[in-house]
């Protein structure tokens, strides 16, 4: 059984213990023990771990304040105001890869918001920083704050965001991000992967009805007109030609309140929080 949760002093004491122990030789254990245990005390930051058994297997650090050691004087990282740092992020290795530092994240990404926090970043180096947009971006709650990474974190804003977008889940706080950035949406499965029987859905064939399209061709060009680029894929020729057949009509006002409230407003598709499908993903060859 596992568990995902603040420690108490008796843990961390047992934490740091068992690393000294591992490492008789490096100095820097016992100092960091020492660290470690007076940010939690004075309120600075807050230790969680992940416990298997009752037994403590990793842990990271929330820290609160610019005057913790780790992030002392930039501010960026940790101002105790707003944003917050995640820090000494450990597993050990039998746990490695099942989605525990992922789960405990998300515990300190729910402790911090409930204190008032709405950035968070990762480690000390600003490449390995992560806004809370970027966390969204990878499923890991709707905690996160939206905003996408600023130019201090990152050098390159992306030209191009291909997220999924379809009537069923339609990302609209994804999408308001993405025009303030300059960024360009995409549509991953803009047919919804076929769920939701999305070729003959009832709201979506009425709508084409008056306009002598498909519940398909209904489907594209909503996201057309919300800006979305879509590209279909259709191994039919008449498939291909009815996709590109969606510039000779306008959905009304009310056309898109109808398909507004298709939303079910998560993905039915893929589960990024299954440590399963993250290691399908991990196991991906994208290039030589």
């Amino acid at each position: 059984m596992f568990q995902y949760r603040t420690v108490t002093e008796k843990e961390l004491r047992r934490l740091w213990n068992r690393s000294i122990l591992e490492h008789p030789f490096d100095r820097r254990y016992r100092a960091w023990k020492r660290v470690f245990l007076q940010l939690n005390r004075n309120g600075t930051g807050a230790t969680f771990a992940v416990l298997h058994n009752g037994k403590p297997v990793g842990e990271g650090t929330l820290l609160f304040s610019p005057q913790a050691d780790a992030v002392r004087g930039r501010e960026w990282l940790a101002d105790g105001v707003h944003t917050a740092n995640i820090n000494a992020l450990r597993i050990r290795k039998p746990y490695e890869g099942q989605g525990h530092i992922s789960a405990l994240i998300k515990e300190m990404e729910q402790y911090a918001a409930a204190r008032g926090f709405t950035r968070l970043t990762i480690g000390v180096e600003k490449h390995e920083m992560r806004s809370r947009a970027i966390y969204r971006h990878w499923g890991y709650t709707e905690f996160l704050a939206e905003e996408l990474e600023d130019g201090e974190t990152v050098s390159v804003m992306p030209a191009v965001d291909q997220v999924e977008l379809h009537p069923f889940f339609q990302q609209e706080n994804a999408l308001a991000l993405m025009r303030e950035y300059g960024v360009h949406p995409e549509a991953w499965g803009p047919f919804a992967e076929g769920n939701f029987g999305i070729f003959t859905h009832p709201v979506l064939t009425e709508i084409g009805n008056k306009y002598g399209k498909s519940a398909a061709q209904v489907a594209l060009r909503w996201n057309v007109q919300r800006g979305v680029v879509v590209i279909p894929k259709s191994t039919h020729k008449a498939r291909m030609e009815q996709n590109f057949d969606i510039w000779d009509f306008e959905l009304s006002e009310g056309d898109v309140a109808k398909i507004a409230e298709l939303d079910v407003g998560k993905s039915r598709i893929v589960d990024h929080d299954d440590p399963s499908f993250i290691k399908m993903l991990h196991g991906l060859k994208v290039h030589d």
